[in-house]
């Protein structure tokens, strides 16, 4: 995950929770997390991202969603955050919104690659073809 520019201690609790992610260990990450959260303002969209992240792991699908949205508000160009938040909406049964918001994503990128990201809509908008 992109660090530069953030101060120390956020960078550290991103190291941490990370690590604590990696392991599965959500709640350790979680907690991590809210702290970095808590004292920065503008919240950092990495903070926002991976919090959503754990949060999706745990099937706390509407939280998720909500800090992944913050992510992508932040950084709307970024791939891997749109991405992650697609993934989300998806897990949360929510089709067409991530859909919606992925093709939204892929037609304000243009030219520029994305083949993954343009692969895995792909391959969701085929399946609710078949599956109508």
């Amino acid at each position: 995950m992109e660090v530069d520019g953030l101060c120390e201690g956020v960078r550290a609790a991103l190291t941490a929770a990370q690590r604590l992610y990696d392991v599965e260990d959500w709640d350790g990450a979680e907690r991590i997390l809210r702290r970095a959260a808590a004292r920065e303002d503008p919240v950092p969209w990495q903070v926002n991202v991976l919090l959503g992240n754990v949060l999706a792991k745990q099937k706390r699908h509407d939280e998720a969603i909500a800090y992944l949205r913050r992510a992508t508000e932040q950084d709307p160009s970024h791939e891997m955050v749109s991405l992650v938040l697609f993934h989300a909406l998806f897990d949360a049964g929510r089709v067409a919104e991530a859909l919606g918001g992925g093709h939204r994503f892929l037609a304000s990128a243009g030219d520029r690659g994305f083949a993954e990201y343009r692969e895995v809509v792909q391959a969701v908008a085929d399946h609710v073809e078949e599956a109508s």
